[in-house]
Order: structure tokens, then C-alpha cells, then sequence
């Protein structure tokens, strides 16, 4: 089962909009949006079907503010259609969105129950590290452990751009 994260109203600030994200391949147009702590992407003029939360806060099921350099995967990345390379260009915006910050977020962390389907392969491909016993500082006091990856946003905006290009797609504008 995934950890929780909940959206809040202090990640409006750490995830600066900026938007939309157009990428086209020879075929097909995929244009990337936010929605608060969201990304949305909407295949071919299509109602956005792909999506991916980010937060600043997870619960475990205590309560967890993540260090400003730190945002957490809410959930499950979702697109749709598949096997398009639609989860390397929603990965490129939030890491580009991500090192925008500031302070600059370094770091996305997803629990081992968020990688559902491909997610685990698109992690990998990203630079994502396994760590079972990852360490976050509860807000009540005390420490819990998690295991998930994390991935350092640079190397994620580096691979990223190197899955959607090896795709097909080319960003058009930011």
C-alpha cells in the first residue's frame, strides 16, 4: 500500500507555475499543464489523462514536512496512452519545476507503494535509488522509516530528457 502525501497550500510556492509545456513527435502532440502541486498532460488535444502529484508533506500514517529540498510523489504517476514516453516528459517538467525552486528542490522521493505497473521501470530509467530504510522526521517528534527511491531532481531532468527524445518527442515550448 503507498504512503500518503497530502497537497497543501504551502506547495503553491515550491512548485512555481509556469505553464503549459508543449512536446510534439512526428505523430502526436502531448501538452503539459499544472493544477496546484499537479502536473497534468493532455495527449493530442485530448481532456488530460496523465498525471502526477507532488507534496511537501507525507503521512505514514503520521504527518511528515519534508526539508525544503524535498518534494514527495503523491500516489500514482498516471498516462495514458501508454508506452509513449508520456511519464519522461511529466518527469522533465517537475524536475525542471522542481531545481526552479527556492531553495531548489534536490531530491523526489516515492514510496516503494507508488511505483504500481511501469512506475518501478520509469524510476529506474530515471536514477532512482532503492533505500528500505529511509529516514524522515515525524512533526509530532520521533523518526520513521520508509522505504521508496529518491532521485535527484538533476539526474531526473537529465534522463528524462533522454527517454522523451529517444521517444520521438521534442520540446516546443516551456
Amino acid at each position: 500500500m503507498p504512503t500518503g502525501t497530502q497537497p497543501s497550500i504551502a506547495n503553491q510556492d515550491r512548485m512555481l507555475a509556469a505553464m503549459p509545456w508543449t512536446f510534439e513527435s512526428s505523430e502526436h502532440k502531448f501538452v503539459v499543464t499544472q493544477e496546484v502541486d499537479g502536473l497534468n498532460g493532455a495527449f493530442d488535444g485530448a481532456e488530460p489523462a496523465s498525471k502526477v502529484t507532488y507534496s511537501a508533506t507525507l503521512f505514514v500514517p503520521e504527518k511528515v514536512t519534508l526539508p525544503p529540498e524535498m518534494w514527495a510523489q503523491d500516489g500514482y504517476m498516471v498516462t495514458s496512452p501508454t508506452q509513449q514516453g508520456l511519464g519522461y516528459m511529466l518527469s522533465y517538467v517537475a524536475a525542471r519545476r522542481a531545481l526552479a525552486q527556492d531553495p531548489k528542490v534536490t531530491t523526489i522521493f516515492v514510496s516503494s507503494g507508488s511505483v504500481e505497473g511501469g512506475g518501478q521501470a520509469l524510476i529506474d530509467k530515471l536514477g532512482g535509488v532503492f533505500n528500505w530504510d529511509q529516514v524522515f522526521n515525524l512533526d509530532e517528534g520521533g523518526t520513521v522509516k520508509v522505504a521508496g527511491y529518491l532521485i535527484s531532481t538533476e539526474t531526473m531532468e537529465i534522463k528524462a530528457k533522454e527517454g522523451f527524445t529517444g521517444k520521438g518527442w521534442v520540446l516546443i515550448s516551456e
